[in-house]
């Protein structure tokens, strides 16, 4: 009996985990999506600079926290 108490722990504390994990990498993803859309729309305006400053951002946000998110994040 004792072991399948432990079992049904060691389970909850990965949900409580993967959980976590979505909520916190949510903002980040959200942000970085905001950034790359408002690039594309001043690519659209054919303002190349900021855009491409605008990428250049999300990009660097992306490279800096890419270990972890790669770590935890669908591989499609």
């Amino acid at each position: 009996m004792t072991r399948l108490w432990i079992g049904i722990g060691l389970l909850l504390a990965l949900l409580a985990a993967g959980i976590w994990l979505c909520l916190g990498l949510s903002p980040f993803h959200e942000k970085l999506a905001e950034n790359l859309d408002r690039a594309a729309e001043l690519a659209v305006a054919g303002d190349w600079e900021n855009a491409y400053a605008m990428a250049e951002s999300a990009r660097k946000e992306w490279l800096g926290r890419q270990k972890f998110t790669a770590a935890f994040t669908d591989h499609e």
